[in-house]
């Protein structure tokens, strides 16, 4: 049986080319644009309109008013809490508008004011309770409107008394005592005694 010299097999591999570690890898050619995967041509896209300009901004801020930016502002919260929010910037507005008062800056008149417009609009206490605290949030991040010390006393006073006065929730009317005007406290007084009749 043949077999080869060990010194005959070192010099047949020492004449082999040496294959290299590392070959050199050619990127495939690219693919046309219709080819191109869909979500691939969509992200190359919104890169593209990325793209902005600053004189443009520029002109743009211009423009911007206020509303504008409440909306923009509007757009980080769920489109359920935005039309709860809504609501509640509409009925604050109304209730100052029908007062002819400006619904901003946001003072502790205008908030008393709303608190018993709700109650006396027969809103229960946990509706005016979220109506006056919500519009009061928003006042402050739309318009930087802040209450002072004696404003927040105001308020919780104006929420204290809501809570006496509204009807509670799941209730058809909430029972109190009357109340009298002062002319009706005055007759009132003025009224003898029954067993004193005819002494």
């Amino acid at each position: 049986m043949f077999q080869p010299l060990q010194g005959c097999q070192r010099e047949l591999l020492a004449g082999r080319p040496r294959v290299a570690a590392t070959r050199q890898r050619i990127p495939p050619p690219s693919a046309p644009r219709g080819d191109r995967p869909r979500h691939e041509r969509i992200r190359k896209a919104l890169n593209v309109a990325r793209r902005g300009c600053a004189k443009r901004a520029s002109r743009v801020s211009k423009r911007l008013t206020e509303a504008d930016i409440c909306s923009f502002l509007s757009e980080a919260r769920a489109p359920s809490t935005r039309r709860s929010y809504d609501a509640i910037r509409r009925a604050y507005s109304g209730v100052m508008d029908s007062a002819s008062l400006p619904p901003y800056p946001y003072t502790p008149a205008k908030a008393v004011r709303f608190v018993a417009s709700l109650v006396r609009a027969d809103f229960t206490y946990e509706s005016v309770r979220n109506y006056a605290q919500r519009i009061k949030a928003l006042a402050r991040e739309d318009h930087g409107d802040t209450f002072d010390t004696q404003g927040e006393e105001r308020f919780k006073l104006a929420l204290r008394a809501a809570s006496k006065l509204c009807r509670q929730s799941g209730t058809t009317e909430q029972s109190r005592a009357g109340t009298f005007t002062a002319v009706e406290l005055a007759s009132i007084s003025k009224v003898q005694d029954p067993r004193l009749e005819g002494t």
